[in-house]
């Protein structure tokens, strides 16, 4: 899975050196992402104060990949985990969720999805996060950063360090201001 380049010999020592280890850095990033989304939540005291957040995984098509595992990271002050699941339909994954002890008002979380044999992960969605929002936390942008790796079917080595995007929670305690004309509203 490498990317083979040949050069005349009328070139500088130093360049192919230079060139050569440019065509390996393209050759591992593979375009490949996987982020966490986000959503908006208004809390209240009598509320269920739930909010999701969707795993999300974005590849080239011709990656055979089989497996993303995910560390996400999230202030545990006013937020616990609940549950996590497969957004994959059939027995074509398996999603496993281990939350890690509290440090320091900081949880983790690791993600760890699987393609059954013979299948590879596609693009999209692959699991759903479900966290339980305390109704005395601030107003604010709660930030889940997220780093993940995946495996490649036919190789031994993961790709570590895939590029994503944290996930993000808006908190507001009061609903999101509609404006709308009088006269339409009676």
């Amino acid at each position: 899975m490498g990317m083979f380049c040949f050069f005349k010999s009328r070139l500088a020592p130093g360049m192919l050196v230079a060139v050569a280890c440019l065509g390996i850095l393209t050759a591992q990033e593979k375009k490949v992402r996987v982020n966490l989304g986000g959503n908006t939540i208004t809390v209240s005291p009598a509320g269920k104060n739930v909010s999701f957040l969707v795993l999300m995984l974005s590849a080239d098509p011709e990656m055979k990949i089989t497996k993303v595992s995910s560390d996400i990271e999230f202030s545990s002050r006013h937020v616990s985990f609940l549950k996590g699941s497969a957004r994959i339909e059939g027995d074509k994954c398996e999603t496993i969720v281990e939350p890690h002890p509290e440090v320091a008002d900081q949880s983790r979380l690791l993600v760890t999805v699987s393609a059954a044999p013979g299948r590879w992960l596609s693009s999209g969605v692959i699991a759903e996060l479900e966290f339980q929002l305390s109704a005395s936390i601030p107003d604010g942008l709660l930030e889940f950063p997220v780093s993940s790796g995946v495996s490649l079917e036919g190789s031994s080595s993961r790709l570590e360090d895939v590029a994503g995007d944290p996930g993000l929670i808006a908190v507001s305690s009061t609903g999101p201001v509609i404006a709308a004309c009088f006269f339409y509203m009676h």
